[in-house]
């Protein structure tokens, strides 16, 4: 059983390491998947935008036609959903 421990350990232990020019460069890919995902970022951030410019304009409307000086609930909603889309932007676009 130590011999069978002792065999494995030292086994272990000779694996090649890569050299260092080998670990900085990217893996074959790694720049077109990147790129893929930044424009998928870029793609979803635009319609979201959309979506949040469609919700202002919701948002506005009711503001102009209410008498009152109060809020309505649908107001409310499209104010958080606008909230939301915003926070999913900005996180997008501070990864990369």
């Amino acid at each position: 059983m130590f011999l069978l421990c002792v065999c494995l350990f030292t086994g272990a232990q000779q694996t090649p390491v890569p050299e260092q020019d080998e670990m900085s460069k990217p893996f074959p890919g790694t720049q077109k998947q990147l790129a893929d995902l930044l424009k998928l970022y870029h793609e979803k951030n635009l319609k979201e935008l959309e979506k949040m410019a469609k919700l202002v304009e919701e948002v506005q409307a009711d503001t102009k036609k209410d008498t009152q000086y109060v809020i309505s609930l649908q107001s409310l909603k499209n104010l958080e959903q606008i909230e939301k889309l915003s926070r999913g932007i900005r996180d997008r676009m501070k990864r990369y």
